[in-house]
């Protein structure tokens, strides 16, 4: 079995940058029926994958603010429709898993924007 492993940068933050490229590994391991191991601060961060898809729209936006409809759009699936709350409650476990790693902040009344922790 293929296994991608990815660690952000040395400062425990993740960056903008750090962030696309663990995206394009996990991309890579799915597509190869392999498995992505996120690790931050020696720790390993298992996230499902609809609160992939989220930090992929929030990564692929990063500085600029994602609508709660454009992220609902980015975790629909066919077979199971979401409720209004969903986008909140999958953006609250990205945040949670990833803790001061990442910063997603919520824009009040139009959305939510992945910004550099160091700044």
């Amino acid at each position: 079995m293929l296994r991608v492993r990815f660690a952000p940068s040395p400062t425990g933050y993740l960056h903008v940058g750090n962030a696309r490229a663990a995206l394009l590994n996990y991309l890579f391991a799915h597509h190869a029926g392999g498995k992505f191991m996120l690790r931050i601060d020696d720790t390993a961060v298992d996230l499902t994958g609809r609160e992939w898809l989220v930090l992929e729209c929030l990564a692929l936006n990063a500085g600029r603010v994602v609508s709660k409809e454009r992220l609902q759009q980015a975790i629909a699936s066919f077979d199971q429709a979401l409720t209004p709350n969903a986008v909140e409650v999958y953006v609250s476990r990205v945040r949670a898993k990833l803790g001061d790693a990442a910063v997603i902040r919520t824009v009040r009344g139009l959305g939510y924007r992945l910004d550099d922790p160091s700044n």
